[in-house]
């Protein structure tokens, strides 16, 4: 059994460690504490970028004036909040509730979340917080609160196949150029193609990264991306490292959560390669942005067709799916939470990327890349001088993003691509996708009992419908065959209770000027 004090570790991680600012109008004058100069991640000067480029977010408050600014797809996680003649921001939201920021739960943003699996637009888990928009300057002076920010959606090039793959070739060779590591790097190794692509890249501009790391042993799934990379790392002649899960799955899941700040249903297992590589290297190359234009992620030919038709209701149900695994909220909760209103946001959102040239992936950019993938970077890497993301870089942006969908349709552009570029890699085969991984249940049983006591200790909970996902916690401890069920039921339990549980020591504990 996990104990009180090691879960309330866990629980709070690293709040208190967060950098803030916070300034409040108290009898015609400000207070003010917290860090009143920041400046968060890198900048890249990228030649026709309409911003700064880079992954970052920077603020000064010079005693009368805050300003804040972020990179031009404001990839770097950061928020703010205004309440009561102050604001406050941080890139940590749990710092911001501790500040005394409202904690009204935002019904809609949630309903999205667990239906989708990320936030949209600039929704976070409550009303008051907020993310900073793409290319954002948010300027405080005198309790006025002004936000402008901009995202730059694609516009159709006229362009072939052979001259869009050249073109691909060509910017992604320049972005990782004007990215070169000072210091010992690494470069997390996947099966797939987006490290491959950056890895093949530095070492053709004559910069191979000292090491790559594998996640080799997945607690739940199996793949062959170990042996992939492997062959990868050992063409190109650079040291590989396979690591693997070890630490407990419900420990994960807090560590995961706190640190996402609520805001992403993945990423528990990348702590094994940031811890891995943590006090090894300087700086960490990562593959963010990378699959969503050029391999057509999510894209199909009847999600296309919805598109162009301007069926965006429909297309808003495909993209939600079922309700089946919603019955883990309290049915109050689960009816305000409803599909309707998931929907309803969602719309909002889609409709907003109906003139780009290829509107799935366009939505999937500058949502789920920008507010839940991002997360894994640029919040549980931690300790690195720099972390690098080439595929943020805004000319490679630029160029995918006005590539027509049919073009990426049958999803082998970006192989395609790699292969002109690198011929010899060609060779090497991608990894299958992660299947299910049998074994003795021991795992997901262990996960069952941590979550059934997590259940007991929060039992205060007006979220969690207990009389849904006790039973079947308990049925898993009896039941190996049924042990799966925990995949799908014992992460958005953990969140809610875990979430809750935040809010309430805030309330206890929330700074004042």
């Amino acid at each position: 059994m996990i104990a009180q004090n090691q879960l309330s570790q866990y629980e709070f991680l690293q709040i208190d460690e967060e950098p803030y600012f916070l300034a409040n109008f108290q009898d015609d004058r400000v207070v003010s504490r917290g860090i009143s100069q920041v400046m968060l991640g890198h900048k890249i000067n990228t030649p026709g970028s309409p911003g700064q480029d880079g992954v970052f977010v920077e603020w000064q408050w010079d005693g009368n004036t805050l300003v804040v600014r972020n990179d031009v797809s404001g990839m770097y996680p950061c928020y703010y909040a205004t309440w009561d003649n102050t604001i406050a921001i941080s890139p940590s939201i749990p710092r911001l509730l501790l500040l005394g920021a409202p904690s009204e739960l935002d019904g809609a943003a949630l309903a999205v979340f667990f239906r989708l699996g990320n936030f949209v637009g600039e929704d976070t888990p409550f009303r008051a917080i907020r993310a900073l928009p793409p290319n954002a300057v948010l300027e405080w002076k005198d309790k006025r609160l002004s936000v402008r920010g901009r995202r730059s959606i694609g516009v159709e090039a006229k362009i072939s196949r052979s001259a869009a793959i050249d073109g691909y070739v060509s910017c992604f060779r320049d972005a990782v150029r004007r990215r070169i590591p000072e210091g010992t790097a690494a470069v997390t190794l996947s099966g797939g193609r987006d490290s491959r692509h950056i890895l093949l890249e530095l070492c053709e501009a004559g910069h191979p990264p000292a090491l790559g790391v594998t996640v080799g042993e997945y607690l739940y799934n199996h793949s062959n991306e170990a042996e992939i990379a492997a062959q990868l790392a050992q063409l190109v002649g650079v040291s590989h490292v396979i690591v693997s899960q070890t630490e407990s799955p419900f420990l994960l899941e807090l560590k995961k959560n706190v640190l996402t700040n609520f805001c992403s249903d993945e990423h528990a297992w990348f702590f094994s390669v940031a811890d891995y590589l943590r006090g090894k290297v300087e700086v960490v190359y990562d593959g963010l942005g990378g699959s969503l234009f050029c391999d057509g992620f999510a894209l199909t030919e009847e999600r296309l067709h919805l598109c162009r038709a301007g069926k965006w209701r429909a297309l808003g149900e495909d993209l939600l799916g079922s309700d089946v695994t919603m019955h883990f909220l309290n049915e109050d909760v689960r009816r305000q939470w409803s599909r309707e209103l998931a929907v309803e946001r969602l719309l909002e959102e889609l409709e907003q990327h109906g003139s780009a040239p290829n509107p799935v992936s366009s939505f999937y950019y500058w949502n789920r890349s920008r507010r839940e993938v991002a997360l894994s970077p640029y919040r549980l890497l931690r300790g690195f001088n720099a972390v690098v993301s080439p595929f943020c870089d805004y000319g490679v942006y630029q160029h995918l993003a006005s590539l027509p969908a049919a073009m990426v349709l049958d999803h082998t552009f970006h192989n395609d691509t790699i292969s002109k570029a690198f011929p010899a890699a060609g060779a090497i085969p991608y990894a299958y996708k992660p299947k299910f991984r049998e074994n003795d249940g021991k795992e997901l049983v262990q996960l069952s009992h941590e979550l059934l006591t997590y259940c007991y200790r929060q039992w205060q909970s007006s979220l969690v419908s207990f009389s849904y996902v006790v039973p079947r916690a308990m049925r898993c401890l009896i039941d190996r065959a049924y042990s799966s069920t925990m995949l799908w039921l014992a992460p958005p339990a953990i969140y809610l209770l875990q979430l809750e549980s935040v809010i309430r020591r805030a309330k206890r504990v929330s700074i004042v000027p």
